[in-house]
């Protein structure tokens, strides 16, 4: 049964047609609420783990959709811990910024901005940038950084807000 929690998609995101499950894994804890211990976990709520394929288009999907205020107002993951991934972001802000030939009068605004890593980098290169995340706790740690961050979920309003606001 669905719970408050999550709901189960009976159509496809692509096309609307009817899904079919092909492969069942069970039910499993959310993968950023995992815990260190075994112990720990026996308690721990757990959710339908499935895929589901298209009868209309074949798209292979996973129809549970989690309610996004559980799985991302509080974020584990962060994106300036790992040198590999900052390099990387590093090295996309570069192509970005050459490709586009941005300067400082444009404005770079990144949705599901984490920590602001990749908006860092738009700032060294002169750019005007502004995030947007849910996760209330990575996008303070972007604020801190001083890469400007709405911490809400991006919605049509809030496009709209942002261009009011920055342009």
């Amino acid at each position: 049964p669905q719970g408050t929690q999550y709901r189960i998609k009976a159509s496809c995101r692509l096309c609307g047609g009817p899904l079919r499950k092909i492969l069942d894994l069970g039910e499993t804890p959310l993968a950023n609420e995992l815990l260190d211990s075994a112990e720990a976990s026996l308690d721990q709520e757990r959710f339908p783990l499935f895929l589901s394929q298209c009868e209309g288009c074949d798209h292979v999907q996973m129809p549970v959709v989690v309610d996004p205020e559980r799985l991302f107002r509080s974020y584990p993951y962060v994106s300036g811990t790992s040198p590999a991934f900052v390099r990387h972001l590093g090295d996309l802000a570069t192509k970005l910024a050459g490709d586009l030939s941005l300067d400082q009068n444009d404005l770079v605004v990144e949705v599901g901005s984490n920590d602001g890593t990749l908006l860092q980098a738009f700032q060294r290169r002169g750019c005007r940038v502004v995030g947007v995340d849910p996760a209330r706790n990575v996008a303070a740690i972007a604020e801190e950084r001083g890469v400007p961050t709405v911490p809400e979920f991006f919605t049509h309003e809030l496009a709209k807000r942002l261009l009011a606001e920055h342009g």
